[in-house]
Order: C-alpha cells, then sequence, then structure tokens
C-alpha cells in the first residue's frame, strides 16, 4: 500500500480490515488477495417530485455536498449528479 514514503500529518487513506483483534490497513484493490473478500461499488439513485424549480434544488445541495454536476440523462431529462467520495 505505501507506494511513497509516509510523512507526519500526511492523511492516510484505506480499506482497515478487521480480525481477530488485529487490523490492517489495505489498498481496497488488495482485498481479495489478502482476504478473499469482494469489493462492490453501490450505487444509488433516487426520484423525486418537488414543487420548487430545478435551481433552488441545485443550490441546497451545492450548499450541502459542494459540487454538484447538471447533465441530461438517457429520457432527456435535466438531472443532478452529487458525487460524495468515500473515505
Amino acid at each position: 500500500m505505501a507506494t511513497k514514503p509516509l510523512t507526519p500529518n500526511a492523511p492516510l487513506s484505506g480499506l482497515l480490515v478487521a480480525k481477530d483483534f488485529s487490523y490492517t490497513l489495505l489498498n481496497p484493490r488488495d482485498l481479495r488477495d489478502f482476504t478473499g473478500l469482494n469489493t462492490s461499488a453501490v450505487i444509488q439513485r433516487m426520484n423525486l417530485y418537488l414543487g420548487v424549480g430545478l435551481e433552488l434544488v441545485k443550490w441546497h445541495l451545492e450548499g450541502m455536498y459542494g459540487r454538484v454536476e447538471e447533465g441530461v440523462d438517457e429520457e432527456g431529462k435535466r438531472v443532478l449528479r452529487v458525487r460524495v467520495k468515500s473515505s
């Protein structure tokens, strides 16, 4: 996992795996090799009816999550995408 030397106060990220009171910090790509477990991606999609304009919804989402992407779905409808990074 350590591709470069650690420096003091630098953030460290990975997947913390606990087994028999022992903890191991892994790169998620190494999970299967070291534990035999698989990783999965969870994608959540939500459809809502709101009685306000999309601009107001976008403003609130930007206030909560920061970056909001505008786009168009497969049916040609305007969509807002919030990408939340997992920590």
